[in-house]
């Protein structure tokens, strides 16, 4: 016997085992004692194939989608165009454009949907690539901000 499955959907293969055993004759107790099922389950899927000629689950079971594939394209092609945006930036964009209204969870869902990562703003002063020769002592190379600001780091290789 096998173990025991709560709260889990048959899967088709089991149905079409439940269909061929009752086909043969075998009896409903039989059948559920054997796939480990409650009985009000394997009616439900013996009634479901005679319903519809199939064995998987009905259409539109599930929840429905709040996003629609066109809103899912706008997403990703607007992380992909703006890389340095948060999911609350995208979700007051999608408000403002398309006029579709849903949580902070559901952009990072569809971003986590498409294998987009999210990208951190680097939050200190930008660094230009311009460096100024100064003669300090100890080979010092001195680095200018993009402010104005200078800092200094080592040059020669043993004094890192």
């Amino acid at each position: 016997m096998a173990a025991e499955r709560p709260g889990r959907y048959l899967s088709d293969h089991e149905v079409v085992r439940i269909a061929i055993l009752l086909e043969e004759g075998r009896s409903k107790r039989y059948v559920t004692n054997l796939l480990n099922v409650n009985q009000s389950t394997l009616s439900r899927a013996i009634n479901r194939y005679h319903e519809t000629g199939e064995y998987g689950r009905r259409a539109g079971q599930g929840r429905n989608r709040i996003t629609t594939p066109v809103d899912d394209r706008w997403l990703r092609l607007t992380v992909l165009r703006v890389r340095n945006c948060t999911a609350k930036m995208l979700q007051n964009e999608l408000a403002l454009s398309r006029n579709v209204h849903i949580s902070l969870q559901t952009v990072r869902n569809g971003l986590r949907r498409d294998d987009i990562r999210p990208r951190v703003v680097s939050t200190g002063p930008r660094l230009t690539i311009e460096l100024q020769d100064f003669s300090l002592p100890g080979n010092v190379q001195i680095g200018v901000f993009q402010n104005g600001r200078m800092f200094s780091f080592p040059t020669s290789p043993g004094s890192v």
